[in-house]
């Protein structure tokens, strides 16, 4: 994938390559696209584990929110301009996400989504 500029390990680069070109070739449309970007992160058990107050959990699901529309957009950015092509898709996602001020952390999350 040529220089790494990402900021994730190239392992777990590596992997998430894949997992986007696997979710990229069985998703062509746009709402299908939408599904998959809603596998971000995995709050709510997490939330119910920790007990946290209702406050906290609506607060974190705002966030949450915020973070999928951005990322939605991103992938169909993403999408229409590196249709049918491979090279560079996961860094031009991950400066599309940074361009959408998603932080570092959420950017991780969002690389953590999979096939469902």
């Amino acid at each position: 994938m040529g220089k790494n500029h990402c900021h994730l390990s190239k392992n777990k680069q590596d992997k998430t390559f894949f997992i986007f070109r696997d979710i990229y070739n069985r998703a062509p449309k746009d709402e299908e696209l939408y599904k998959l970007s809603r596998c971000v992160g995995d709050w709510w058990p997490l939330a119910k584990e920790l007990r946290l107050d209702d406050a906290e959990v609506d607060r974190i699901k705002e966030d949450y929110k915020s973070a999928l529309e951005r990322c939605y957009q991103a992938l169909k950015t993403w999408r229409n301009k590196y249709y049918g092509k491979v090279e560079g898709k996961v860094q031009f996602l991950v400066e599309a996400c940074k361009n959408a001020s998603v932080d570092q952390n959420k950017v991780e999350d969002i690389f953590k989504m999979s096939p469902r």
